[in-house]
């Protein structure tokens, strides 16, 4: 019985640093796609072009976020 708490113990730390993990890993994929964000912006606003550039930016995000970093929810 005590080898079985054991390994429950085991399997929720487990988790718990797997999901935690996960989260930075997240967390730094937003950020790649929010620099590239930035980058772009920049761009548009450099090359004194219209909203339509800003857009396409925020799309390109949009897409970053959701295929890069496997979110559906956008932030």
């Amino acid at each position: 019985m005590g080898s079985f708490r054991f390994q429950i113990v085991t399997v929720i730390l487990l988790c718990l640093f797997l999901s935690s993990s996960n989260h930075i890993w997240a967390r730094e994929c937003i950020h790649h796609c929010h620099k590239r964000l930035a980058i772009c912006n920049q761009y548009c606003l450099d090359m004194n072009v219209g909203v339509t550039c800003q857009t396409k930016c925020v799309k390109g995000y949009e897409k970053c976020t959701t295929t890069r970093c496997g979110l559906n929810d956008r932030y």
